[in-house]
C-alpha cells in the first residue's frame, strides 16, 4: 500500500467513528469551512519577496472528537488547506490532525477553547514539469470560541496554525518553507446531549386517622430546565398544579423552593441562575397563599447534584428546581369542612 493511501486512514477513522457514535455519548463530529493563509514563505531558506505569491485560498475539513471530561477532549480530523501559487508553480496542503482541546465554559451557552497537538502533512508540489509529494509531521496550535445552538448542535469560530511546513521537490535543488493558517466556522453535532429527564410530581399521602388530628403527608414537585433556562413553560405550570391545589385547599401549608444548576460555567454565574429559577417558581406559587411568607425561595448553585456532572445527561438532570411542602396536621373539625381533602391529596 502506498504512503498516499496510508495517509487516508485517519479520514476513514473519522467516518467509522461518526457512524458508531450514536450509542457512545461522549463522541462528537463536525465540519469546518473557511480560508487558508500562507505566511513566512522562504525559498532555499531565504525570505521571498516579489515572487508574486498567491497567499490565500479556500479551506475545509472534517473532524471528530471524544470528551474525556466536560472541559477536555481529544480531537482528530482532516483539513484541505488550499494551495499557494508562485512562478507558475503551486503547492497544495493536506493536514491530518491529532490534538487535545481544552475548553473554559463561560456559561451553558458560551465557551473559549485552545488546541495543541501534531499534524501529519502531505505537501503536493506541481511545477518544473514534475509532481511530487512530501510527507512530514509538524506542530499545530489553535484557539477559538464556541456557542451552543441546541442540546445537540453547536458552532465554533476558530483559528489554527500549522508551523514549519516544507516542500523539497525531487530532481530540483529547490526547498520551500512556510507556515499555513486556517481560519473559519465549524458546525458540531454531539451525541452526548439529551433533553432533561421529565420528573413527575410525587406526593405521598396517608388515609385520615380516626383521631383529633389528621396528617397530610409532604408533597414534592421537581421542574427540569434546559441549557441556561430559568423561565417556566406551560408544561412546567401544569406540573405545579398539584402544589397550587394544595396551597388553595390548605391555607396553613408552606412551600420551600430550591433552585440548582449543573457545574458548567462559573460558580458566581450558577448561583445567580439558580436563584432566578427558584424566584420564578416562588412568584407563581405566591398567588395561591394569603401570606407571601408561606413561600420561601433560595438558590444553591452547583450544590447537591443528583447525577454526575461529567456527562451531558447528568448535567441536564442537575438543572432543576425542587418544590417541597412539609407535612400538615389538621384538626378533625377542619378536615370535616373539607370532606374531599384526602381523596384530592391521593390524586395529586
Amino acid at each position: 500500500m502506498s504512503k498516499k493511501y496510508i495517509a487516508l486512514l485517519p479520514l476513514a477513522l473519522i467516518i467509522s467513528t461518526a457512524a458508531s457514535a450514536a450509542t457512545m455519548t461522549p463522541f462528537y463530529a463536525g465540519v469546518r469551512v473557511g480560508g487558508a493563509h500562507y505566511s513566512n514563505f522562504q525559498q532555499n531558506y531565504q525570505d521571498v519577496t516579489g515572487i508574486n505569491l498567491n497567499k490565500d485560498d479556500v479551506a475545509a475539513g472534517l473532524f471528530a472528537g471524544y470528551n474525556i471530561t466536560p472541559w477536555f477532549a481529544v480531537e482528530t480530523g482532516y483539513t484541505w488547506l488550499g494551495e499557494a501559487k508562485f512562478q507558475h508553480n503551486k503547492i497544495k496542503q493536506h493536514a491530518f490532525d491529532l490534538t487535545g482541546k481544552a475548553t473554559w465554559h463561560l456559561n451553558d451557552k458560551w465557551g473559549v477553547f485552545g488546541k495543541l497537538g501534531g499534524s501529519y502533512m502531505l505537501t503536493d508540489f506541481h511545477g518544473y514539469g514534475i509532481k511530487d509529494i512530501d510527507e512530514h509531521l509538524v506542530g499545530t496550535v489553535g484557539a477559538g470560541v464556541e456557542y451552543q445552538l441546541t442540546d445537540h448542535l453547536s458552532t465554533r469560530l476558530e483559528y489554527q496554525l500549522y508551523h514549519d511546513l516544507k516542500s523539497n521537490p525531487r530532481y530540483t535543488n529547490q526547498e520551500y518553507n512556510f507556515d499555513t493558517q486556517f481560519y473559519g466556522l465549524s458546525l458540531v453535532y454531539s451525541w452526548g446531549a439529551t433533553k432533561p429527564a421529565v420528573v413527575e410530581p410525587v406526593v405521598n399521602t396517608a388515609p385520615p386517622q380516626e383521631a383529633k388530628t389528621i396528617t397530610i403527608e409532604p408533597a414534592t414537585v421537581s421542574i427540569a430546565y434546559g441549557v441556561n433556562g430559568n423561565h417556566l413553560t406551560a408544561e412546567d405550570q401544569q406540573k405545579l398544579q398539584p402544589m397550587m391545589q394544595r396551597l388553595t385547599r390548605y391555607p396553613s401549608a408552606t412551600v420551600e423552593v430550591t433552585g440548582y444548576t449543573s457545574n458548567t460555567g462559573s460558580a458566581a454565574y450558577n448561583q445567580k441562575l439558580s436563584e432566578k429559577r427558584a424566584k420564578n417558581v416562588a412568584h407563581l406559587l405566591s398567588q395561591y397563599v394569603a401570606n407571601p411568607n408561606q413561600i420561601t425561595a433560595k438558590g444553591m448553585g452547583e450544590a447537591n447534584p443528583v447525577a454526575s456532572n461529567d456527562t451531558a445527561e447528568g448535567r441536564a438532570v442537575n438543572r432543576r428546581v425542587e418544590v417541597y411542602s412539609p407535612a400538615l396536621k389538621l384538626a378533625t373539625e377542619d378536615a370535616a369542612e373539607r370532606p374531599d381533602c384526602c381523596a384530592m391529596e391521593n390524586n395529586l
